[in-house]
């Protein structure tokens, strides 16, 4: 039970297909994932953003700084019975369409991290 290292980045627009054209266009990132209106994943080098369509006011984003980081771990389920345990508030585990499974929680200053596996 290890930690591997960052899987992903993922980053809130408020609109999708000028940060799509930009990552895609202006960057030469690969356009890997896309879901129209909703998201939209590149690859860098090795690494990976997700760009994440959001239509609510600023004072409702759930993200703080409109940012989600997402950690690999090699075996999800010990992760999740092991912060359970330490008594973090964690969610369930889930299984994302674009081919993940995740579960999330907050650090004390309210951030948002997941645990991810694919």
């Amino acid at each position: 039970m290890a930690i591997q290292g960052l899987f992903y980045i993922m980053i809130l627009a408020s609109d999708l297909e000028r940060s799509k054209a930009f990552y895609r266009d202006a960057l030469g990132w690969r356009l890997d994932t896309d879901v129209p209106g909703q998201v939209a994943g590149f690859w860098f080098g090795e690494a990976y953003l997700v760009v994440s369509q959001d239509h609510r006011p600023a004072d409702q984003r759930r993200y703080a700084g409109g940012s989600e980081f997402s950690v690999k771990v090699d075996d999800l389920e010990a992760q999740h019975e092991r912060l359970t345990k330490a008594g973090l508030t964690v969610s369930a585990i889930r299984k994302q369409p674009w081919g993940e499974t995740n579960f999330g929680f907050r650090d004390p200053d309210g951030y948002p991290w997941l645990y991810g596996a694919a």
